[in-house]
């Protein structure tokens, strides 16, 4: 098995936090409340969503008036995320 390099390490914890980010947006329905939950700034959680709707190829999320509800792309990695954690 090849060692990881920092660069891995890295790429590993920015997907940890994506994907611990997207959680607390899925459970809140908002950003914002996520943000709070998570003791970062909404506009940092909003970059990591985007970063990952961009690495995915597909909005994760349909930004409504009320908050936000998962796209069908959003159910089905919603249970991937779900599953890892």
């Amino acid at each position: 098995m090849p060692k990881s390099t920092p660069a891995d390490t890295l790429a590993w914890h920015i997907h940890a936090r994506s994907l611990r980010y997207f959680d607390a947006i899925r459970r809140c329905d908002s950003i914002r409340e996520a943000a709070r939950q998570l003791h970062v700034a909404a506009s940092a959680v909003n970059r990591q969503l985007l970063k990952l709707e961009a690495e995915v190829g597909t909005p994760l999320f349909e930004r409504l008036a009320s908050g936000l509800a998962l796209t069908a792309a959003g159910e089905v990695f919603a249970r991937h995320v779900i599953g890892v954690m």
